[in-house]
Order: structure tokens, then sequence, then C-alpha cells
């Protein structure tokens, strides 16, 4: 049987149909034919373009060692040019390396790595469900699934897992907060806090042990390869090493480790009871002999770049010691946050409201500080001043209220890179792809 009310209908319909039919041929006939001037154009427009991008690229290739991210942006920070916005928008890497053999960048983020294109273009992209780690020169990747620990090798090529091997099979890891509950770490066992326990696994033979490790201060007690943890137990300081799960103890007596600091990779320096300095020696095995504070400090800190001094702070302020000769040097006042650009120089910010001493300031050791500008660099509550270090280009770069500046390591030269409308909250250097830090 007929339905009217479609058939009745049907004219209003064809009519619709023949509309759009009549538009998309139109169309098509003024796309195709009608105007080849504006084609023309449009298709000069875009091949200008690309010769502009092939010649920004050019430049980025040959200026890589002066170039730095200020947020999503690439900047010289000679010229104050910037090169490309929003170079890498897709999200911030936690580090960026470019690979001189294929002239690509590599990033790495806390779910994997991306390569792109010097024009900021992503080529192909290693990511996981949750966080990876990555070791032995990021060859090998280390990472939960299926409430398991997994393993597999890093096709830097393909940017691929290959070789994916499960090393655990008890079912009973928390996945999305494996990474940041890791406590220890080598290439052969990890240490990991799970629900209410730490295990100890071995990567070699999946092997999973109970253990206890005190996590107390664990970030100034741990050492910077993650493998060895300070700390005292009764009379005794304890050397932990989480790869032969073996613990060493030195006789402390009746004295009391009030703070820990790592100076470097191989030693520790340890506040013993507010008054001495003892430094323990990885490498050689030993706790040296403690050495007298020439006054008593609640805690120790910022070690120089090679270990050589370190931050005291007593009820008197902030004191540089020399762990040589033990002895204190003052520190102006006002001074809490700071970055060594070497063993003999730093700088730091006073946002204070007092016009002599506002301003970001260089100091070297043993002199009289200097201010760089009554501006002060800003700073970021979780990673301090925002300063970036840039010893290829011998300059470091800063950032005030007004924008992006920039001065020599040794203070002189002291420029504005560019005023920005919003200060950028992070700097980020590129790295060349294979060198060790």
């Amino acid at each position: 049987m007929f339905n009217w009310r479609y058939i009745k209908a049907f004219p209003k319909l064809a009519l619709v149909l023949g509309v759009i039919g009549i538009s998309t041929a139109l169309f098509a006939w003024w796309w195709l034919k009608g105007t080849p001037e504006k084609r023309e154009q449009a298709q000069l427009k875009e091949t200008i373009a690309k010769e502009e991008v092939a010649q920004k690229v050019a430049v980025v290739e040959e200026r890589i060692d002066r170039l730095f991210l200020a947020d999503d942006d690439l900047y010289d920070v000679e010229t104050g040019e910037v090169l490309f916005k929003d170079w890498i928008s897709e999200d911030r890497p936690k580090d960026l390396f470019y690979d001189k053999a294929s002239k690509k960048l590599l990033a790495t983020f806390p779910r994997g790595i991306v390569r792109y294109a010097m024009d900021g273009t992503q080529e192909a992209a290693l990511s996981t469900r949750y966080t990876v780690g990555f070791r032995d020169g990021f060859k090998a990747a280390l990472y939960p699934k299926d409430k398991d620990v997994w393993m597999a090798d890093v096709d830097l090529k393909t940017l691929k897992l290959t070789n994916e091997r499960q090393i655990t099979t008890m079912g009973i890891f928390v996945e999305q907060y494996f990474a940041e509950n890791l406590i220890m770490a080598t290439d052969k066992v990890i240490a990991v806090r799970n629900l209410n326990q730490q295990l100890r696994v071995n990567l070699e033979t999946g092997e999973v042990k109970p253990t206890r490790i005190p996590t107390d201060g664990i970030q100034k007690r741990r050492s910077p390869d993650a493998r060895v943890l300070l700390g005292q137990q009764g009379n005794e300081v304890y050397h932990y090493d989480v790869q032969t799960d073996e613990v060493i103890k030195y006789p402390i007596g009746r004295s009391q480790i009030r703070d820990a600091q790592w100076i470097d990779g191989n030693r520790c320096a340890l506040l013993v009871d507010g008054k001495s300095i003892a430094i323990f020696d990885r490498t050689a095995g030993k706790l040296l002999p403690e050495k007298a504070l020439p006054l008593p400090c609640k805690a120790i800190m910022a070690p120089s770049t090679t270990g050589k001094r370190l931050f005291c702070v007593s009820s008197a302020g902030l004191k540089l010691l020399d762990l040589n000769t033990m002895k204190f040097e003052e520190m102006p006042a006002g001074v809490d946050m700071l970055v060594w650009l070497d063993d003999e120089t730093l700088m730091y910010p006073r946002n204070v409201p007092d016009s002599s001493l506002r301003g970001t300031w260089l100091k070297r050791v043993g002199k009289p500080e200097q201010r760089i500008t009554p501006e002060p660099c800003l700073v970021d509550r979780n990673a301090g001043p925002v300063f970036l270090v840039m010893r290829s280009a011998g300059q470091v770069v800063f950032v005030t209220r007004h924008g992006l500046n920039r001065v020599k390591l040794d203070g002189s030269g002291f420029a504005e890179v560019a005023k920005t409308t919003r200060p950028p909250h992070r700097l980020l250097a590129i790295k060349e792809w294979g060198k060790k830090p």
C-alpha cells in the first residue's frame, strides 16, 4: 500500500536534492575551470611558504648551539629572533635533543619519545599507556603492563618497542603509580613501592622480594644514579646498595646525622650533630673523619658544580662552606634561591620591596655581589628561578616580568633578548643526542 504522506512530500524533496546537486556542480566547475589565476596565486603562496620554512630550517641547523625553547617558541639567544612560533606544540618535552647524523629532533616525554623534523613537524612517536623509563642511552625501556613489569629494546629509527619481554609474573603492580613509586634503580634491579609494600625486583631473573628501605628524606640521601642510599640506624651510618642488596655499616657513636647532601656522583656530605661534616666516599668505601664547622648549622644544601662548596643553613642565615678549608663565606641578605654557573659563580634573584636589593644578581666566591638588572628573575614554585645556563653559547638566559634576558657567564654583556606579552614559564636548551652530560 502507498504512503500518500511521502508521495505528497516528494516534489519538495526533489527540489531540495536538485538545489544541492546544482550548487555542488557549480562549485566543482568554479574550482576546476573558473579561477586558474586564483589557483596559481594559491600555489605560489604555498611555494613561498615552503621556501621560507626551508630557509628557517637551514638557520636552525646552523645556529643549533645558541637556540632555546621558551615555552613553545624557538629563540636565538644572540639575536632575540623567534625562528618558529609553537615549534613543538603537541606538548612540552622533558628533554630535547638534536641528532646531527639524521638532522632530526628527539624529544622525551613521561610516556615516550617523539621524533620531529627541524620545522617542528612530528614524524614518529613511541608512546606507552603509563610512564616509561629509558636506560642504556635510550636503547632499552622499562614500563608496567598488565600489572607486571616489562622491558623492551628501543628501535630508535622506527621509534618502536621490540623484543618485549615480561619480567615479573605476579600481576600485582599498580600500573598508574608505578613510575612515581620507584625508590631506587639500576640496569639490573629496581626497588618500588607497591600499595603498602616495598618490593625489590631483579630485572634479569624476575625475582620479587619484599624489602625495607627508610624513605624519609630519601631525595637527599639517595645517590644521583639511584643505586646507593645512606642513612643512620642506631649508632651506625649504613650504606645500602640496591643492586647487591648489601648493607655496609660504619660506627658513628652517639652522634646524630641531621642532614645529608650528595655533592657529586660518588661523595655525600653528612651533617653530624649540626656541628661537623663527614664525607662518605663511595669509590673508596669509606666514611672520612669529621671536620668541625665554624658555627652550628640546621641543614646543608645546593652543592657547587664539582662539589667543592655547599650551603649551610644556620640561625645566622645562609653560609657558603668551602669543604676543603671548612671556612664560611657570608652570603648577602635576602638570598634564598640560587643557581650555580660554575664552582666559583652564583646567580640569584631578590624580589623584595627595597630598591637597593631588588633585582637579579651575580656573585663570585670571595668577591662582592654584582647586580645584573633591577628586575628580579621570575621564580617557578616547583623548579626555582627560571634560569637557563647555555654553556655552548656562553650565556645565561633568564625571565623577568618584561620578557627574556641574557647575560654572559662572567656577568658582563647584559641584554634583553625579547619582550613578551606574557613571561615564559619554562626555558629548555637543545642537547646534542648521544653526548654525555
